[in-house]
């Protein structure tokens, strides 16, 4: 029963490989240049998963 369950949770789990360049530039690293919260991602990662979410078709929420 427990092997079930856990397949279940994996059902709708994908496995993505992407390349050391995007990774290298994942985070954001540029100095803040505006008051408030700075910025955690950079615009690759960010275009990366916006290019996942419309492949896929995924709503928002479970492109975390």
């Amino acid at each position: 029963m427990c092997t079930y369950n856990e397949s279940l949770v994996q059902r709708g789990s994908i496995t993505l490989w992407f390349s050391e360049e995007a990774l290298g530039q994942w985070l954001h690293t540029d100095p803040p240049s505006k008051r408030g919260h700075p910025f955690v991602y950079s615009h690759i990662a960010i275009t990366c998963l916006l290019v996942v979410r419309e492949l896929f078709r995924l709503p928002y929420r479970q492109l975390e």
